[in-house]
């Protein structure tokens, strides 16, 4: 947890737990690392579950310039 989430366990996990009704993530941790993001929502939209991203730890993301988008967009193709 404390090195971010990788798309790659996110999908083992979800295999391993085929009546996973969601996922939740945290990124980025309090360490501030940052998960892949748009990988893990990739992978939760295939299992078929919403993922909920817990960016606590990061809303500054949004004002710097090297951030592409707010993390909060990835995942809004399931509300």
């Amino acid at each position: 947890m404390a090195h971010g989430v990788t798309a790659e366990s996110l999908e083992r996990a979800l295999a391993a737990t085929p009546g996973a009704r969601a996922a939740f993530i945290v990124s980025p941790t309090y360490y501030g690392m940052a998960a892949d993001v748009e990988g893990c929502v990739a992978v939760a939209h295939a299992a078929g579950v919403p993922l909920v991203v817990d960016q606590s730890w990061g809303p500054h993301f949004g004002f710097h310039r090297s951030c592409r988008r707010p993390r909060c967009t990835w995942a809004r193709t399931r509300c």
